[in-house]
């Protein structure tokens, strides 16, 4: 059984030959793993031999107001697709790889662009220092400046400020700064949740039967 709360799916027909029951806008709010039980918004209770979590994760946000784009949905990236239509400077929070494309896209579009990173070099925890320094003059010489080292700790209409006390001046603010895992429906389950549902190399969790895959999984990577 799929439990979600609003997907649409044009598959029906390819749940129903495989023997998949899918129950839309459906919202598990609790689950019981010693009575392998699910508690519905409802009140109803669904039972389960084999659980897995796939609730995913949710954009990290910052407190800088409706006017901080993220990117996680493609209405997300409509929005910031629009917003770049008309705008001159762009100021992107973040160097992992979503605030790295949207910066590269903005660029593109002949919009001055400023990177906002705390570590010293961008994507730190993935990249090499000689990739880091690659991608670095990859960038710059398409434009993109960088702010390292620093935070954005002001948003103002026109402009943000920067814990350095370098004011970057901008139509435009994206934040990339990562994704939380959504796991409080889990909250009192037994199951070790730490930055997401603890797994082994089986996606196996701590209880019986209670697997969790994708972004909600906090895997061990064996290699």
């Amino acid at each position: 059984t799929v439990f979600d709360v609003d997907c649409q799916s044009s598959a029906d027909s390819f749940y129903r030959e495989h023997g998949i029951a899918v129950q839309l806008r459906t919202e598990v709010t609790r689950v019981d793993c010693g009575r392998k039980r699910l508690l519905l918004r409802t009140g109803e209770e669904v039972g389960y031999d084999q659980l897995v979590i796939a609730t995913g994760a949710r954009v990290r946000t910052l407190g800088g107001g409706p006017d901080v784009l993220y990117l996680r949905s493609m209405g997300d990236s409509k929005r910031i697709r629009a917003a770049a239509e008309s705008a001159k400077r762009a100021v992107v929070i973040g160097s992992g790889f979503i605030g790295m494309e949207v910066a590269a896209v903005l660029a593109q579009k002949g919009v001055d662009t400023t990177m906002v990173l705390r570590e010293d070099r961008i994507w730190k925890s993935f990249f090499t220092p000689e990739m880091s320094s690659f991608f670095e003059r990859y960038y710059s010489d398409r434009g993109v400046r960088f702010a390292k080292q620093t935070s954005v700790s002001e948003f103002s209409r026109d402009r943000v400020q920067l814990a350095n006390g370098q004011s970057v001046a901008c139509d435009i603010v994206v934040a990339g700064v990562g994704v939380e895992p959504v796991t409080e429906v889990l909250a009192g389950s037994g199951i070790n949740v730490d930055n997401g549902v603890t797994v082994n190399e089986y996606l196996e969790t701590n209880q019986p039967g209670v697997y969790a895959a994708g972004d909600v999984a906090n895997y061990m990577d064996v290699i």
